[in-house]
């Protein structure tokens, strides 16, 4: 399976709000009796789409709305036209990102991945795009935790609508079976055609909002203190609010090195890890969110099994060898996986690896990490996550060279061997060997 068809999908759609399908005017001209009836204004709505013109589409869309509220068509239509307006947003937000954060942290891996993905035109056109918006080259010179904080929630308040317009659809295409809507391959180029998307890509597509959605969330819950970033005379980014670090001690001396005592000594200001006001609602929106992908994952694949769609599909493109071995391991264990990750982010399930995945994996059977049973609650920890990080209950011992490791005994790691929840009826020693390596 290949991931990149979910990208391109999303980036698809943002690339033609630079193509003038953001909320440009047609030019005037005579114009035909408005049509008055759904199919007319769907089929209508569709051509302006496929066209470019965002503006026609999303009014011929939204009268259809308002004749037919649960149409598939008009819903699917507005939720694009949704993501095509906040396109902008979302990619200037993401260049700045890249240009303040990744791109001068040398250490970070992801900057090469980062700076290949805005600047790659094989990748769908999407670097084109970005080297295009007006806001790529970052004119605000300093910005405060609150103004990158404040966009971002306008992001996934944008989601949010963009996905209860899609969950519309959804519900209304569950009952017919061979549903489609097409989109084009090249919002650039309107002779390259379309791709015609069905309610498993709906489904997959709209999992992969959700997914964005439930990280924008989480990244909110906690606020950093008054912290800001600021682009020095030299063009270098400086994080502006930090004191000088300092060596980490064991300030309580009670053998271990906390979060607390950890980040005390990195020089961060009074606030940071604090629960922001709606901490405890963004993380039961990111749990949500994350639940939501993963059960849109797994429904998208059954529609796909069930139409026969991934050979030959847009994206996954199987042929029909692939095609049914791939069918024989979503109904081995790829997807009870997925069922016991929705209920973990629901009430609790158990983990492990299934003989099924050992049997087309023996190289796996000789690796001990793999021979494990482990019940999680991913809902139970993140409501019971505190509201000042520095709490966290995880302690770590200090090497003679003074990096940090955690203990050999899950007790000195863990106190709370349940970890807030995560592991209903504690991590045991064994299992904690087997996820941490000691």
């Amino acid at each position: 399976m290949r991931s990149i068809g979910l990208w391109f999908l999303v980036t698809a759609i943002l690339s033609l709000y630079s193509c003038g399908g953001g909320g440009g005017r047609p030019s005037p001209s005579p114009s035909p009796p408005p049509p008055n009836n759904v199919d007319e204004l769907i089929q209508e709505g569709k051509s302006s789409l496929i066209s470019g013109d965002g503006s026609s589409a999303w009014n011929s869309f939204q009268q259809a709305i308002n004749l037919a509220p649960t149409n598939p068509d008009a819903n699917v239509g507005l939720a694009f036209i949704d993501l095509m307006r906040i396109g902008n947003d979302i990619v200037t937000f993401l260049s700045e990102a890249n240009e303040l954060i990744f791109r001068n942290v040398s250490y970070l891996p992801v900057s090469a991945v980062v700076d290949t993905a805005l600047s790659n035109e094989t990748l769908f056109n999407f670097g084109r795009f970005v080297a295009q918006s007006d806001n790529n080259d970052l004119k605000i010179e300093e910005k405060t935790y609150q103004e990158i904080r404040e966009k971002i929630i306008f992001i996934v308040n944008s989601l949010n609508s963009i996905l209860n317009r899609l969950d519309k659809a959804l519900t209304s295409t569950s009952s017919l079976p061979g549903w489609r809507f097409s989109i084009p391959k090249d919002w650039n180029d309107p002779s390259a055609g379309t791709i015609s998307i069905s309610r498993g890509d709906l489904l997959l597509f709209s999992a992969s909002l959700e997914f964005i959605l439930g990280f924008l969330n989480f990244s909110i819950a906690y606020v950093p203190g008054e912290i800001g970033i600021r682009k020095n005379e030299f063009g270098d980014v400086e994080i502006t609010g930090l004191g000088e670090p300092t060596e980490v001690e064991d300030i309580n001396e009670d053998g271990y090195i906390d979060l607390n005592e950890i980040i005390s000594a990195s020089g961060f200001p009074n606030g940071f890890g604090m629960l922001a006001d709606d901490g405890a609602t963004r993380l039961e929106d990111m749990v949500r969110a994350w639940r939501n992908a993963f059960n849109d994952v797994k429904e998208g694949f059954d529609s796909y099994i069930q139409g026969n769609e991934l050979v030959g599909h847009w994206a996954f493109d199987m042929t029909g060898e692939d095609f049914n071995d791939f069918v024989n391991d979503w109904d081995s264990y790829i997807k009870a996986y997925l069922e016991d990750l929705i209920q973990a982010f629901e009430n609790g399930a158990t983990l492990s690896v299934r003989p099924e995945v050992l049997s087309d994996f023996p190289e796996l059977e000789d690796d001990p990490g793999t021979d494990f049973s482990l019940s999680v609650n991913f809902a139970e920890f993140f409501t019971n996550l505190p509201s000042d990080l520095r709490n966290f209950p995880i302690r770590f011992i200090m090497d003679v060279d003074g990096s940090l490791r955690l203990p050999v005994n899950v007790e000195d790691a863990f106190p709370d061997t349940e970890v807030l929840g995560l592991f209903p009826g504690g991590l045991s020693q064994e299992n904690f060997e087997k996820l941490f390596g000691n």
